[in-house]
């Protein structure tokens, strides 16, 4: 459990970094036309989807056969990526056609630095391989 602590820490920092950012600019937010609660749970929900993939990886980690951690590196991408669809669609259907593009283009972009702070998380369990 320290381990994946640890090894997850990185996602926690940015979580909490992003949440603090959103609650302090609201009124700015606003004022662009994004809505601040859309953020948050696009946040919680990418935070959350890297602490899963981060949990399958580091068990896939330890395993003899480095197969096993490569499968489990694509399919946490894919668990991801189709999560996020699916998210995506549910909150168009949800809105009725009145959903808002920059909430989107901005939870897109919390996607992004989710997935790049996976990836620095995974370069360094691969060059740390005594983890």
């Amino acid at each position: 459990m320290l381990l994946f602590i640890k090894k997850a820490a990185p996602s926690f920092i940015c979580y909490i970094l992003l949440s603090v950012l959103i609650a302090t600019s609201k009124l700015f937010l606003s004022s662009m036309g994004i809505n601040a609660s859309s953020l948050i749970f696009a946040n919680t929900f990418f935070c959350l989807i890297s602490l899963i993939s981060i949990a399958i990886q580091l068990k896939a980690h330890h395993n003899k056969n480095p197969h096993v951690f490569f499968r489990a590196i694509m399919g946490t991408m894919l668990f991801k990526m189709a999560s996020t669809v699916v998210a995506l669609f549910i909150y168009i259907s949800l809105s009725n056609g009145n959903f808002n593009k920059r909430d989107v283009f901005v939870s897109l972009f919390f996607y992004l630095i989710y997935l790049a702070i996976e990836v620095f998380i995974l370069t360094r369990m691969n060059k740390n391989k005594n983890v």
